[in-house]
């Protein structure tokens, strides 16, 4: 395995959900931490993540990814059921763009799942 991938670890390729729980739980294994210690680290940062986005900043971690939020303008649109002329209020919305580790990875685990298929 090469340095660029050194921090994000292989897995099995999965349509599974996720969820916060399951993170917290791995990371308690895998630190041999209290699960509440772990979730109590976890909660703060992404409470600190979402505290940036909320004032607009970018937040980036190096070959993980990044959240960049994002403006879009208010604009009046057609609603194609009623016929009728709508005001879309603007708003931000949060993108994300995988880093080059992560992209790799999910790269590999879309070419080994269509190998096996």
């Amino acid at each position: 395995m090469d340095s660029n991938k050194k921090n994000v670890k292989q897995a099995r390729w999965s349509h599974r959900t996720t969820t916060r729980q399951d993170v917290e739980r791995a990371i308690a294994a895998r630190l041999s931490k209290p699960l509440s210690e772990v979730s109590d680290v976890l909660c703060e940062a992404l409470n600190e993540v979402a505290d940036a986005l909320a004032r607009g900043q970018r937040v980036e971690f190096r070959r993980f990814g990044r959240w960049v939020p994002k403006r879009t303008t208010a604009r009046r649109m057609h609603n194609i059921h009623t016929g009728k002329e709508i005001d879309v209020p603007a708003r931000t919305s949060v993108s994300f763009k995988p880093g080059a580790a992560l992209a790799e990875l999910i790269r590999e685990m879309s070419s080994d799942e269509e190998t096996a298929a």
